[in-house]
């Protein structure tokens, strides 16, 4: 499969909520496909400092690609969003926000690509609470839209096949690709390879 040149916008996106036991994942939910996806920004957080020495020696190393913050706008996240990520409480026919537990869960998206699409999850991610942005339309007729956006913070974490993972992407004819939107992908066995 050739490497795709260019890459275009957010196609789908949803989420997956997740069961754990002692930190690591032991099941993944369905996924619950959010409409209205506008964008989404990801940023692999550096952490190449975190590494502790000790005995003339590295004692513990954390580096690497352990964490990313996640910025997604959406028109208008739905109440299934609300309720199950964010802790929103059912109250009189709406919905209402108090100290309601925020869950953690598996984040999912798919691009255009000039060759197709990817297709790419984070596994273990926790939510800001919504920001929402509303204008006035203006009187020239000139139309804008309210949007709303969360920060998505994602973290690698051990998965039911014990292996440990932050994130998974395929691309068009990968072997996963036709079944990826019925459910969370992650591998069974370590299969790594390194250039």
């Amino acid at each position: 499969m050739a490497d795709g040149k260019t890459q275009w916008g957010l196609k789908k996106m949803g989420f997956s909520k997740l069961t754990k036991a002692n930190k690591a994942i032991t099941a993944f939910g369905e996924i619950h496909v959010q409409i209205g996806a506008i964008t989404v920004n990801i940023t692999n957080d550096d952490s190449n400092a975190n590494r502790q020495a000790a005995d003339d020696g590295i004692h513990y190393d954390g580096s690497g690609a352990s964490t990313a913050t996640i910025e997604v706008t959406c028109a208008k996240f739905d109440k299934w969003f609300k309720t199950n990520i964010l802790g929103y409480f059912e109250d009189g026919g709406g919905l209402g926000r108090g100290r309601g537990e925020k869950a953690e869960f598996c984040f999912i998206g798919e691009t255009n690509t000039d060759q197709g699409s990817k297709r790419f999850l984070f596994y273990d991610c926790t939510s800001s609470d919504i920001n929402e942005s509303y204008q006035t339309n203006d009187v020239d007729g000139n139309y804008t839209f309210a949007e709303e956006s969360v920060t998505l913070n994602a973290k690698i974490v051990e998965l039911p096949s014990t292996l440990e993972r932050l994130y998974w992407e395929c691309e068009s004819g990968a072997a996963e690709y036709d079944t990826f939107w019925n459910e969370v992908y992650y591998p069974q066995t370590e299969t790594q390879t390194k250039p």
